[in-house]
């Protein structure tokens, strides 16, 4: 979760009004911050507290010791216990209920308590579909010209007079390399053996790090058409194999959206969420007693919806996009040749270097071949995800 570390909201058209909701900007050197999300997804849900001088260049410091729960307005309270600085989990696997209320409380082991407003859970919305497309655009930091793949996300509710989200997602793809090594050199033994398992298919993730927020507000349909949510660039690797993306969309309240709205407009340098300003939003928290007393973040209540979609290598051929392939891996770079019995005195074999082959068909040479070239784990793990071949 790192919606209160990294700012870059895709606000489309904001000319339209939103619900109204108080904020206070204020100035000030230390904060509590709380970073809380609860859905209708049934799991150990997840509070962060800490307290930050960041604003004056310090590292911000966890909250240990709070005692934490949340408050379904008219029904449980769910406790939450600390598992680790500064992270407090709920004690069960619950989940919000979409059109009921929840309140976040937190009173720190100095006495101070804090309460969240009375949030509204709102229920999720389907995602229509998620689909590439090729795209050239300018670089925003040079005079250079983009080429890649703009993903992006339909959506449609027919049940409300508007709608806000925002976004998270998850890339998974597949890493290869071009020479994979047949054999594995044992050190300690100083024997050659033939390998069990193929090194040259691997798979990475990634999953963004960037808060992504719209609404529908103004609009003349309750949808969201074409809403951009990550662009890969065509020297990035994740679209040179198999690609999936998985993305979810929480449904938010109009007053977390504002929230989204207000610290964009006050962070226009597009740092963290620390950086040195001249004020800062506070969100839905409060101190009890002392309305004088900063604390940042907000708790989100949200209902969530996912969907994911895998794309398989040349997808986007037909629109005119070809992935680039990394030059650091050219044969006659990359490649030495040795005698089998001066093994033992190569310099880094088994870590920098991996035997790709042996000559054939008298195998007394080995051809050895740097590890970033031949051994896909330098650049993933073996382990597939489980929806991978579905």
């Amino acid at each position: 979760m790192k919606r209160l570390l990294y700012i870059s909201l895709f606000l489309l058209g904001f000319d339209a009004c939103v619900e109204p909701y108080d904020f206070e900007v204020r100035e000030t050197d230390e904060v509590m911050v709380v970073d809380a999300v609860l859905t209708n997804v049934s799991e150990h849900h997840t509070v962060r507290l800490s307290i930050s001088y960041a604003l004056d260049g310090e590292q911000a410091t966890n909250v240990s010791g709070a005692t934490v729960s949340v408050e379904e307005v008219g029904g449980m309270q769910y406790a939450y216990t600390e598992v680790e600085a500064g992270v407090y989990e709920s004690d069960l696997e619950y989940a919000g209920v979409p059109g009921h209320s929840y309140i976040l409380h937190v009173e720190l082991n100095d006495g101070n308590r804090f309460v969240s407003s009375e949030e509204f859970l709102p229920s999720p919305v389907p995602i229509d579909s998620i689909y590439g497309r090729y795209l050239e655009q300018n670089s925003q930091v040079d005079e250079g010209q983009l080429k890649g793949v703009q993903f992006m996300v339909d959506n449609h509710n027919n049940s409300e007079e508007f709608s806000s989200y925002r976004y998270e997602y998850r890339e998974d793809y597949e890493v290869k390399v071009p020479y994979p090594s047949s054999y594995e050199w044992l050190a300690a033994e100083e024997v050659l053996e033939l390998r069990e398992t193929y090194i040259g298919t691997c798979y990475r993730f990634l999953e963004s790090n960037e808060l992504i927020a719209e609404t529908t507000s103004g609009q003349v349909e309750n949808r969201l058409s074409e809403f951009p949510i990550v662009y890969i660039e065509d020297n990035e690797a994740q679209l040179r194999y198999t690609f999936s993306l998985i993305v979810d969309q929480f449904s938010i309240t109009p007053g977390a959206y504002q929230y989204y709205k207000n610290l964009k407009e006050n962070n226009e340098s597009a740092g963290s969420f620390f950086d040195k300003q001249k004020g800062t939003v506070l969100g839905n928290m409060s101190h009890v007693s002392d309305a004088s007393y900063p604390i940042l973040g907000y708790f989100e209540v949200a209902g969530v919806s996912t969907d994911s979609r895998v794309f398989r290598a040349g997808s986007f051929r037909d629109q005119g996009f070809s992935p680039i392939q990394p030059y650091n891996c050219i044969y006659d770079r990359v490649a030495d040749s040795v005698a089998v019995e001066e093994l033992p005195k190569y310099s880094g074999l088994g870590f920098s270097y991996e035997v790709y082959q042996l000559t054939y068909p008298s195998p007394d040479t080995a051809i050895i071949i740097t590890s970033t070239c031949s051994d896909c784990r330098k650049h993933g793990t073996l382990d597939k995800p489980d929806f991978w071949d579905q």
